[in-house]
């Protein structure tokens, strides 16, 4: 038994050395957008806050909207969007895991002729959610919609990255390459468009720009072991290479 353990982590180890990772810092070129100390991206006026959080595996999409005016505020995830190289994918569209088991009892003729199967099934449902989201004054909601999956990490130049050490949460010291980017040089960015009213009739929209400011890669480290970068700071995820 203990040498079956020991073969399983073996395969586990080699398994994780031979796939490449992405470990992306997030930041933002909208002029009306700061970073606070949890690492989510805030845009503030006078009537409402939103808070935009990427932290997870492929950039999961948090959204928190709070309404701080005094009329009920509205959101139409309908018409509100993610743009990752010009594609623009609604904020709407949501799927569901699905999974089961049936039991399937045959009654024939006789007791002999009886029988009993079992069945499970797996797949997945599209769930289409409330298209609109209502906020009462003085109120907040959040929104977990789509991912960062459609970033595609192989734009990027190979000469853009630097060789770098990083240690591993065995204290292992590991190669890792590195790059640094800002606004104006980063190959990958992707924008936030936001549908909200108070009135139906007066829609109004929000857009924040958003750039990947530092990326490591790495295949001899994964998610559990990055121990010098993966945190909860919201402006911090991770992708396994397609």
């Amino acid at each position: 038994m203990k040498r079956i353990g020991y073969l399983f982590g073996i395969m586990l180890f080699f398994s994780s050395c031979g796939s490449t990772y992405f470990f992306s810092t997030i930041d933002s070129a909208s002029k009306n957008t700061v970073k606070d100390e949890q690492g989510r991206f805030v845009i503030q006026n006078d009537s409402l806050d939103i808070y935009y959080s990427f932290n997870g595996d492929n950039g999961p999409i948090l959204i928190t909207v709070h309404n701080k005016g005094k009329e009920p505020l509205y959101i139409d995830w309908k018409r509100s969007s993610i743009i990752i190289d010009d594609i623009s994918t609604s904020y709407m569209g949501k799927t569901m895991a699905l999974s089961g088991s049936a039991n399937i009892n045959t009654i024939g003729d006789s007791f002999y002729n009886n029988s009993q199967s079992s069945a499970s099934f797996n797949g997945a449902i599209t769930k289409e959610p409330e298209s609109i989201s209502f906020i009462p004054p003085n109120s907040k909601i959040q929104y977990k919609t789509t991912n960062l999956s459609n970033l595609n990490f192989n734009k990027i130049d190979e000469l853009s990255y630097n060789k770098r050490t990083n240690i591993d949460s065995n204290g292992n010291i590991v190669p890792v390459k590195a790059a640094n980017f800002r606004s104006e040089d980063s190959p990958l960015h992707f924008r936030s468009y936001l549908t909200l009213y108070k009135d139906p009739q007066r829609p109004f929209s929000l857009e924040q720009e958003f750039y990947i400011s530092s990326l490591i890669k790495t295949n001899r480290i994964g998610p559990s072991n990055m121990h010098n970068f993966f945190s909860d700071s919201d402006d911090l995820f991770y992708s396994k290479a397609r």
